[in-house]
């Protein structure tokens, strides 16, 4: 065989017959190079033909990652698995860091309120009941109160350094600690900018369930660190941001929100525990309310509570009543509505609600036998005297 550029071509005797002589005169006795080296070249190295079909069906293959790897990168950050609504546990009888706990792991961000309740009949620092009750559909976002009997005795304040600002406070509030919505910033290169230097009062001190803890937190010379102001009214919030030690320029957008009540802060930009410049420009978002409301799961509240929070949404109430048994834990309490939980309504539309009014206590009716009298007769004495 031939290989073109490591194999000279040779002078071949020509075979009669075979090869005809090319016109012009070239020597009878030698293979023309015109006859044969395309050929041969060609038939031994067929590799070398180009493969367009492979390179299409690489580049089909690319193709279809990219997408691929778009569409898992766009699920995992609009993270539509987040549930809407749940369940209420019953967490009455768990110590306050249980039922917190408990709480978190719903998923649904639920803004939770602790409240102190002392009640000696129920073991110290343990949950005392709940609004709403367990059971209860919640929503979203809803506001869950939490009752509990705060422990007597004082206890170290745990260490929180080198946590994140979120982190720490989310730790304290399980103890059943009040973070302080002042933040201290202070500009220390041995602790990374985010992250707790140390609390006011200091780790280890003897606190109480109840008593307040300010953080502080590392940050650049003239940082400080984004309050947290949701649920605050517009004023109380802007109030804040322009405060001395903050010195934040606000300015007051307002957005639809069907958690948030109407007038009140549902955020800011930059967010929540942000290090910013002080006197740095930040964005205030107010609750506008929605142009329609969904309705929210009443069915345990309180009859004031589930009133209060139907007027926060713009929406009216039409109290009714409804029967349950002497003694029932329901009574006072909402035992239904309409519509039900998560129905959008418009604004100042009325719902009902139907409060348990308590049967009278039953009455035992004992029936006393009649008397019986009775009547003995006793005979005259007779005389003993005898006769003369």
């Amino acid at each position: 065989s031939v290989n073109s550029g490591s194999v000279p071509t040779t002078a071949m005797p020509s075979t009669p017959g075979q090869v005809p002589p090319p016109p012009g005169g070239a020597p009878t006795g030698q293979v023309p190079r015109t006859q044969a080296l395309p050929v041969q070249e060609y038939d031994d190295y067929p590799a070398q033909r180009p493969n367009n079909a492979l390179y299409v069906i690489i580049g089909l293959i690319a193709l279809v990652a990219l997408v691929v790897g778009g569409i898992v990168l766009f699920n995992s950050l609009t993270d539509d698995s987040a549930p809407t609504s749940g369940t209420m546990p019953n967490i009455v009888g768990q110590t306050l860091e249980q039922g917190l706990v408990t709480l978190d792991s719903l998923n649904l961000e639920l803004d939770v309120q602790q409240v102190i309740e002392v009640d000696p009949t129920v073991p110290e620092g343990t949950i005392s009941r709940t609004e709403p009750l367990a059971d209860s559909i919640l929503a979203r976002g809803q506001q869950v109160f939490v009752y509990y009997n705060p422990i007597g005795t004082p206890f170290p304040l745990d260490d929180v350094a080198l946590l994140t600002q979120l982190e720490a406070a989310d730790a304290l509030e399980k103890l059943g600690l009040v973070v302080s919505t002042t933040v201290i910033t202070e500009d220390n290169p041995e602790v990374a900018e985010g992250l707790v230097i140390r609390t006011e009062p200091a780790a280890g001190t003897d606190v109480k369930q109840g008593d307040t803890i300010t953080l502080v937190i590392s940050a650049g010379a003239n940082q400080v660190s984004v309050p947290s102001v949701v649920g605050l009214s517009a004023d109380q919030a802007k109030a804040l941001l322009e405060r001395e030690d903050y010195g934040l320029v606000v300015t007051v957008l307002e957005e639809e929100s069907d958690t948030v009540a109407l007038g009140n802060a549902t955020r800011t930009d930059p967010a929540t525990a942000t290090l910013v410049e002080k006197g740095s420009p930040i964005t205030l978002y107010v609750s506008k309310g929605a142009s329609q409301v969904r309705v929210p799961p009443l069915v345990g509240l309180s009859e004031s509570a589930a009133r209060q929070k139907l007027l926060d949404l713009g929406l009216g109430v039409d109290r009714r009543e409804q029967s349950v048994p002497f003694g029932d834990v329901t009574a006072g309490r909402v035992v239904r509505q309409d519509p039900v939980v998560n129905s959008m309504v418009d604004q100042g539309f009325t719902v009902v609600i139907y409060v348990g009014v308590a049967e009278p206590a039953p009455t035992t009716t004992t029936t006393i036998p009649p008397t019986t009298t009775t009547s003995t007769t006793i005979p005259p004495t007779s005389s003993s005297t005898p006769a003369p």
